[in-house]
């Protein structure tokens, strides 16, 4: 499937049927058609001025107001605060090639936060450049029925989401994870995890763990101010 043959049958069903969900699916596919040279600047404009008419009861149509700014409180009212926050910037770990950084740890009353990086390298790079290669040959070979199941490439970045990676005091807190995501600007080696419940006032030390293939373990260690 050629460029032409893709603007005439994945993108025109997607305009015809209307699904919302198609909406970013369809602006990635222009995206990475344009990357690799396979649709032209004009033909790209044109398809993304359809798809904007065509699904413009999805965009805001009124600017958001500016926020009202003032001096922060010392004590917001909030129903949930942030703690305390831990900026290590240490390696935690090899994953796969790929170094992962611990960057920060944030304590909210609710939960806490622990944010990862994966090291840019010669080998992140080309599995960066192996991915651009893989959407663009999936966005030029994909069916236009997206109940064919065929797979869409996966991020190289979601490694750092499948890390089996956990959370531990001195009090003994179970703490477990409801969720996490890959992404960033420019990169998608990034990650944020969240961990609940938060951290209890008499734990004076975090332990963020990651375990090994073969039961080895590699951590670091965080007092706490109490």
């Amino acid at each position: 499937m050629n460029g032409a043959e893709w603007l005439d049958t994945v993108l025109e069903r997607g305009l015809r049927i209307g699904d919302p969900a198609a909406y970013p699916e369809l602006l990635g596919g222009l995206t990475a058609l344009a990357a690799c040279g396979v649709l032209s600047e004009d033909q790209v404009r044109t398809a993304q001025a359809r798809l904007d008419e065509r699904f413009a009861w999805l965009l805001p149509t009124i600017p958001p107001a500016r926020p009202e700014i003032r001096p922060a409180s010392r004590q917001p009212a909030a129903h949930d605060v942030l703690e305390f926050a831990f900026a290590p910037a240490a390696p935690l770990a090899d994953a796969d090639g790929i170094t992962v950084i611990l960057t920060t740890v944030e304590l909210w009353t609710s939960g806490t936060f622990v944010r990862l990086a994966g090291l840019r390298s010669a080998h992140s790079d080309e599995l960066d450049a192996r991915f651009e290669e893989d959407l663009a040959g999936w966005v030029k070979h994909a069916p236009a029925d997206p109940a064919s199941g065929a797979t869409h490439p996966r991020q190289p970045g979601e490694l750092l989401t499948r890390l089996p990676l956990t959370l531990s005091d001195d009090v003994g807190t179970l703490y477990h994870s409801p969720g996490r995501l890959a992404g960033g600007t420019g990169t998608e080696w990034r990650a944020e995890w969240r961990f609940e419940p938060g951290v209890p006032q008499q734990t004076t030390r975090l332990t963020v763990t990651v375990e090994g293939a073969h039961s080895e373990q590699t951590k670091h260690d965080l007092a706490l101010p109490r």
